[in-house]
């Protein structure tokens, strides 16, 4: 009996602690402030250490499907067919929905995040015109966080597009009798040194978002952007003037976007059988929250 107990123990303590080895020698490139230090937050954090999603590691974070029920842009028809745990990734498939149309995997983290908040996750992106994916939306679809967004296609007109991830906002204007009338947003594009394509390796990539009006972006532990007031990069709210401000849920997925689609940029049948091009994979993804650090009294 007491050799079990040790059993259990280990299996516990073995438990608690998988959740950070992947990431656990990466350290945060962001500062967490005065005072300060970063705390891990698990419950939407996860390292894909499993497999398969009917376990409950998957089901207490993640749910696959859309937060709502949008099929999604363009070509894009989401659905949980096209998504799964496996080899210590999460892997979103796209595939070929007859005739023209395309399947898309999708998962959407089950809690929200709000500032001030660290957001990385561990990518290797398709080898596909469809684009890969890790974003966050506020659940009333008004606001929108892009940490991520890359056409990673081996195509000679993609040579270009499959070398930079683009990193965005939106704060969209809406009403349920216009729908979307107004979208204020600033897309940048950012290139990895050696200027190699995304597809060929996984990257970290991340995003501090620290309040209304202040981001970060990281690519491999480099800053890459920085939106701020009063300097050439900042958020545009004219209409409410509060920034970026709302809860928002995690979204990894791959995509269709009618404005390529309608340009007669679409993914060939061969693109999409292949095994080799045909998934994105997600490594991991951590988050952290500043919490107050422990100060020594002299």
């Amino acid at each position: 009996m007491r050799i079990l107990y040790l059993k259990l123990f280990f299996l516990l303590i073995t438990n608690t602690v998988a959740i950070g080895q992947d990431w656990s020698a990466i350290p945060i490139p962001a500062d967490a402030g005065a005072n300060k230090k970063w705390s891990l937050q698990e419950n939407l954090s996860d390292d894909f250490n499993y497999n398969g999603k009917k376990l409950k590691t998957f089901a207490k974070k993640w749910v696959d499907h859309y937060h709502n029920n949008w099929t999604g842009p363009g070509l894009t028809n989401w659905t949980n067919e096209n998504s799964d745990v496996a080899n210590g990734n999460l892997i979103i498939k796209v595939s070929r929905n007859a005739p023209h149309r395309v399947f898309c995997g999708v998962v959407t983290g089950k809690e929200k995040v709000k500032f001030p908040v660290y957001v990385e996750a561990r990518i290797k992106v398709m080898n596909q015109t469809i684009s890969s994916n890790f974003w966050f939306l506020s659940t009333n679809d008004r606001q929108e966080l892009d940490v991520i967004e890359t056409y990673g296609s081996d195509r000679e007109d993609h040579n270009t597009e499959s070398r930079h991830m683009n990193s965005n906002y939106h704060i969209f204007d809406r009403s349920p009798e216009k729908g979307i009338y107004g979208n204020h947003n600033w897309q940048r594009d950012h290139f990895l040194p050696n200027n190699a394509p995304f597809r060929e390796d996984y990257h970290n990539v991340a995003a501090h978002w620290i309040d209304e009006w202040h981001i970060d972006w990281y690519l491999d532990g480099v800053l890459v952007r920085r939106i701020a007031p009063n300097t050439h990069d900042v958020i545009k709210d004219p209409l409410n003037n509060k920034g970026m401000n709302e809860e928002m849920v995690m979204i990894i997925d791959v995509e269709d976007h009618d404005w390529r689609s309608e340009k007669g940029i679409i993914a060939t049948d061969e693109d999409l059988l292949d095994e080799n091009k045909n998934k994105m994979f997600v490594d991991w993804v951590r988050v952290y929250k500043p919490v107050l650090a422990n100060i020594r009294q002299n």
